[in-house]
């Protein structure tokens, strides 16, 4: 009971593969429907996208996913200014930040590096990026870059709040999957392999609905992003 749909000509729209019409009666029109998930509700301020999972070590073809550290960190985008993003790193036992941690295969201790970046926000994917299903609405941002640099976002919707176009600014939940070679502060030049994380996603309008732990760590270290 689902069906999606593509961008078409001159940023139109398409149905392809429907496998419900009767579900699909209200279509959704992918680039609108993305402008209205990364909108702020006063269609000026901030949007503040939380991130958080697990970093894990792929070696092998058949050696298990080894939990490295537990990831968190919050995204910034507003209209007309570049994305901001901060990744932070965490024990995954204590959960407390590192700052520092022992490369497990070397033995060496490594610095972790801990920066606000200027990051270029995925685009929508040219295969599926919408998928409607019931009274849920799916947008999926990909990018696969050379090597092993691959990320895919789904940001899960109201479909009733996308299709009522009074609706300015839409919340959205999701997850975050990116795989890539190993981040420069691990140390693992020589081991094969690489770094593989799994993410929650949600959006917030204000920095004071962040979670306590985040919100506290940030203000403390680095208050520019939230400025």
């Amino acid at each position: 009971m689902a069906s999606y749909r593509r961008p078409g000509p001159a940023g139109g729209s398409e149905v392809t593969d429907p496998m419900s019409a009767d579900d699909c009666s209200s279509p959704v029109d992918p680039h609108r429907a993305l402008s209205r998930l990364l909108a702020h509700p006063d269609g000026r301020g901030p949007v503040y996208t939380w991130f958080g999972g697990h970093g894990f070590a792929v070696r092998g073809d058949v050696e298990p996913l080894q939990l490295l550290f537990h990831v968190e960190g919050l995204e910034v985008t507003a209209p007309a200014v570049p994305a901001r993003r901060l990744l932070l790193v965490r024990d995954p036992a204590s959960e407390a930040l590192l700052e520092r941690r022992r490369n497990p295969w070397t033995g060496r201790h490594c610095n972790v590096e801990l920066q606000i970046q200027t990051v270029t926000p995925l685009p929508l994917s040219p295969l599926m990026p919408i998928f409607v299903t019931r009274d849920k609405v799916i947008a999926l941002l990909e990018q696969h870059l050379p090597g092993r640099d691959s990320s895919a976002r789904q940001l899960v919707a109201s479909r009733a709040a996308l299709e009522n176009e009074r609706i300015a600014a839409v919340d959205y939940v999701g997850t975050w999957q990116t795989s890539t070679a190993w981040w420069p502060w691990m140390q693992m030049e020589d081991e094969s392999g690489y770094l593989f994380t799994r993410m929650f996603l949600r959006k917030y309008a204000r920095p004071g609905e962040l979670p306590p732990r985040l919100k506290a760590d940030i203000d403390e270290r680095f208050p520019e992003l939230l400025e």
